[in-house]
């Protein structure tokens, strides 16, 4: 399985002014740093919790349907855009969207088959046979859930006044402690 980005999100959960506000940072210097630390911590935490923090669409690959339905790498996906199966020529088949439907009844999300239907008989290639496109993330940076955009300004604090791996000659508390803590209820562990 392999997870690509398609289209990225429009905006950021939390922006460089809201980390500069946390870390009680006026000047413009560092402006550069503190958005890069800003998108490694919105990876992790997408990376930890398996979900997209902002609307983002990805394509799914994997080598087959096991049990007539795909289970997708993130937990909260809000729509599929199309289903598509490769066959052993490297022919693109668009399965109809009438065919399946988006199952999100759980903690994990599926594509699973609408009544009556059935995938259509295709012989797959060996490798990457379906690519499911999807969307999956909070509508915008205004719902991301206030706990989660607190995460994220921890890291960046952490990432920002730790620059190095190893801090020597100090006793140092542990920050992600408090990050796991505010993301525990938002983790679903990974498909993949």
């Amino acid at each position: 399985m392999a997870l690509e980005v398609v289209t990225g999100p429009v905006e950021v959960p939390v922006s460089l002014e809201e980390y500069k506000d946390h870390l009680r940072v006026a000047l413009t210097e560092d402006d550069v740093l503190i958005a890069s630390l800003g998108s490694a911590a919105v990876g992790y935490t997408e990376e930890t919790t398996s979900r997209a923090l902002v609307d983002t669409q990805y394509k799914l690959i994997c080598d087959s349907i096991v049990n007539n339905f795909i289970e997708l790498p993130l937990s909260n996906a809000t729509s599929i855009t199309s289903v598509t199966q490769i066959d052993k020529d490297g022919a693109s088949n668009v399965v109809p969207s009438s065919v399946y439907m988006l199952n999100k009844s759980g903690v994990r999300n599926f594509v699973v088959l609408n009544v009556g239907q059935s995938w259509p008989s295709v012989d797959l290639q060996a490798a990457g046979g379906i690519e499911v496109v999807f969307n999956a993330g909070y509508a915008d940076a205004a719902a991301v859930p206030e706990t989660l955009k607190s995460a994220l300004k921890l890291m960046v604090s952490h990432l920002y006044e730790f620059r190095e791996p190893v801090v020597t000659g100090t006793m140092v508390n542990s920050v992600p402690f408090t990050y796991d803590a505010l993301v525990a209820p938002f983790t679903v562990p990974r498909v993949f």
